[in-house]
This record gives structure tokens, C-alpha cells and sequence, in this order.
């Protein structure tokens, strides 16, 4: 459960590191950072599938009702993942700030 934890604060520590990168070059540039967002966007949903994991590999006797919802969840947090790093694929293609 420590790992565990302690992997979540790492991400977290990153994530809150990242906006506050984003926000200061967006105070400097006014512009926009889409690759920012997207890459934040990446890390939560990452950090959201190992909160999940964790979480049914450490409860003993979770019901089949909550299993099936865990997986349900893993399943969304998953395609997010992937629409996320093929829209920064597209956008880093593209040559687009």
C-alpha cells in the first residue's frame, strides 16, 4: 500500500508541477499550451488506472458488481489514455503550439 501511495503523490507532485508550468508560459506568452494540457491530461488518467488497480488488487472480497465496475472504469480511463496521446501525436505532427 506504501507503493502505492507513494507513486500517487509522485504523480500527483507532477501533474500540479506541470499546470504550474503551463500557467506561468501562458502569463508570459498568452498563448495557449494544448501539449501541456494533453500531456496532464495523460498523466491523471494514468495515475486514475494505477488508483484503480491498486485498489482491487489490495480490497479482499469485493463483490462481482464491484469488479465489474472497476473493470468498466479501467476500461474508460484506458481509451482516454489513448485519445489523449494520438490527439498529442496529431498536434505535435501538425507543428501546432
Amino acid at each position: 500500500m506504501q507503493v502505492t501511495s507513494g507513486i500517487n503523490d509522485v504523480l500527483f507532485v507532477v501533474i500540479v508541477l506541470e499546470l504550474l508550468r503551463t500557467v506561468v508560459a501562458h502569463l508570459e506568452t498568452e498563448d495557449f499550451q494544448l501539449r501541456s494540457f494533453l500531456i496532464i491530461g495523460i498523466i491523471s488518467a494514468v495515475r486514475h488506472i494505477l488508483g484503480v488497480g491498486a485498489r482491487l488488487t489490495l480490497e479482499a472480497g469485493i463483490t462481482d458488481t464491484q469488479f465489474n465496475r472497476a473493470q468498466i472504469e479501467l476500461g474508460v480511463s484506458a481509451a482516454v489514455v489513448l485519445a489523449l496521446a494520438v490527439s498529442f501525436i496529431l498536434i505535435s505532427r501538425a507543428g501546432v503550439e
